[in-house]
């Protein structure tokens, strides 16, 4: 759904098939991938595709694809950050250098505290630890 809500060209999913019992398992097997695919590239074209593709509309079709591709890597590296972000445990090299002082002042002066496993800030925590440093700082 991300591609398709995210994506300004006409787009759809077509669930093939759920599998979730044996029978459908043999059902997918018996009709096989190439039967499902041409009759899905059947129902989009309106009609059944007789002709080859020439040499150069295959290449075109190539090209297509693959810019596809790059363009869903990109998508899933976003996604990738986005359900798993950085997370910092301790103010060490790993911690972005814009927030240390900012992270060590909340610690200091107790505002966030350690669990067993470290600090578990995120970026939205760490820019959360800055603002309060900078408002500290102003109120003084």
């Amino acid at each position: 759904m991300y591609v398709i809500r995210r994506s300004n060209a006409r787009s759809m999913l077509i669930e093939v098939c759920f599998v979730d019992t044996e029978s459908d398992a043999d059902l997918y097997n018996k009709v096989g991938a190439d039967r499902i695919a041409e009759a899905i590239s059947d129902a989009i074209v309106g009609e059944k595709m007789e002709e080859e593709l020439t040499m150069s509309q295959y290449e075109e079709l190539k090209q297509m694809i693959s810019e596809q591709t790059a363009r869903v890597d990109v998508l899933q590296n976003e996604v990738y950050k986005i359900e798993n972000p950085m997370i910092y445990n301790y103010i060490d090299d790993n911690m972005p250098d814009w927030a240390k002082e900012a992270v060590r002042w909340c610690v200091d002066n107790g505002i966030i505290v350690g669990t067993g496993s470290g600090l578990g800030l995120d970026d939205t925590k760490l820019w959360t630890c800055v603002v309060m440093y900078r408002l500290s700082k102003t109120l003084k």
